[in-house]
């Protein structure tokens, strides 16, 4: 018991040792050229501004598909295709699916403004059932950079025929 007194004490006299403001030059006082160093090189860099109407736009013909009633075991898929309105090339870094049975492909080079691409979106309902919605993570250099893609399917089970 007396040692973790000891402990606790030495722990909380580091808290507040660590907590003495620092010292620094007088309201008024001019910096010298090393503080001005120093400060400049520790200062946060700004963000950079960028001009929202310069960027890429994804606009989708649809995000969520509806395959309805299927059965356990079927693979189905489907392209959710998307234009870039926007002024500058699209650049979509990733697109991950919310578990493994669900498997994105997207365009690896730039689209330009105008132009087309798709991502293209296979379901495995292997050992799935019930009612199942599934997200597509689309990560782009858009603003926002995230756009989520929904599939929903009713998996029911396979029925095995009766033996002849």
């Amino acid at each position: 018991m007396h040692i973790n007194s000891i402990l606790i004490a030495g722990a909380l006299l580091c808290i507040f040792a660590s907590c003495e403001p620092k010292k620094g030059p007088n309201p008024g006082e001019p910096l010298s050229a090393g503080e001005l160093v120093q400060n400049s090189q520790t200062a946060e860099p700004e963000k950079s501004k960028i001009d929202p109407a310069t960027l890429p736009i994804i606009e989708f013909a649809d995000s969520i598909k509806d395959f309805g009633t299927i059965t356990e075991g079927d693979l189905v898929s489907y392209i959710f295709r998307f234009k870039n309105t926007g002024k500058s090339p699209l650049i979509i870094s990733n697109a991950s699916g919310s578990c493994g049975c669900t498997v994105p492909r997207w365009p690896k080079d730039p689209i330009v403004p105008g132009d087309t691409g798709s991502v293209s979106v296979a379901f495995n309902s292997q050992g799935k059932f019930g009612h199942q919605v599934k997200t597509v993570t689309v990560v782009s250099n858009t603003e926002p950079s995230v756009k989520k893609l929904t599939f929903q399917a009713e998996v029911i089970k396979k029925i095995d025929s009766p033996l002849k």
